[in-house]
């Protein structure tokens, strides 16, 4: 069994004052008045896990990555290959999932020390990896009844709930995309389970 101390210690967020500072410098430059596009209508915006505050200590972004629309956001790489992410939606589900109504703070604390959790069974062997992305994502899937003020409990009612439950129609945590599928932004089931049973492991056989 994981103590409760080292899954507290996990849950506390990562360094923010690198990306702000990074932030900063971006937005200073775009809106510069020798940029290239000062004069084009643009927004400038945080996404991801430092914006979710759900960033842990050396992670890194996962790269890929109301008029009858959600607004998103569309790239193409040089081999013409698109990807679609909805940043803002990611960012408000997470802040409601969060919320005191919902799961009272506990959301964010658990989808930290679930990424340390897997930083800790990849270091043991127990899996390659499992992106922070998806993580975040898998976990969103779990009932607010999951994540409560006892990590300990937090830990092993999602694991348990996430052994126990079909995952394969699970959607991002933006609510518009499939988790899983054949596309190279998305995760597929059997790297899931594989990250879930490396959780159950690490619990079983901590030391």
């Amino acid at each position: 069994m994981i103590p409760e101390a080292q899954l507290a210690t996990w849950s506390n967020q990562g360094g923010t004052q690198n990306s702000i500072a990074a932030h900063k410098s971006i937005r200073s430059a775009l809106e510069a008045l020798d940029s290239p596009i000062h004069d084009r209508d643009f927004e400038i915006f945080l996404q991801g896990s430092y914006k979710n505050s759900t960033n842990i200590r050396a992670d890194n972004f996962y790269a890929t990555n109301n008029e009858g629309y959600d607004e998103g956001l569309e790239f193409v790489d040089a081999a013409g290959n698109y990807t679609i992410n909805f940043p803002k939606l990611h960012i408000a589900n997470g802040e409601a999932r969060n919320s005191q109504n919902r799961t009272n703070g506990h959301y964010k604390p658990a989808v930290r020390m679930f990424k340390n959790a897997r930083n800790r069974a990849t270091e043991r062997g127990f899996l390659d990896d499992a992106p922070s992305y998806f993580v975040e994502c898998l976990l969103y899937n779990v009932p607010d009844v999951c994540f409560t003020d006892s990590m300990q409990g937090s830990y092993a009612d999602v694991v348990n709930h996430l052994s126990a439950h079909i995952i394969d129609a699970y959607r991002c945590q933006n609510g518009q995309l499939n988790l899983f599928g054949p596309a190279s932004t998305q995760w597929n089931t059997a790297d899931a389970h594989t990250f879930i049973a490396a959780l159950a492991k690490l619990w079983i056989e901590w030391v």
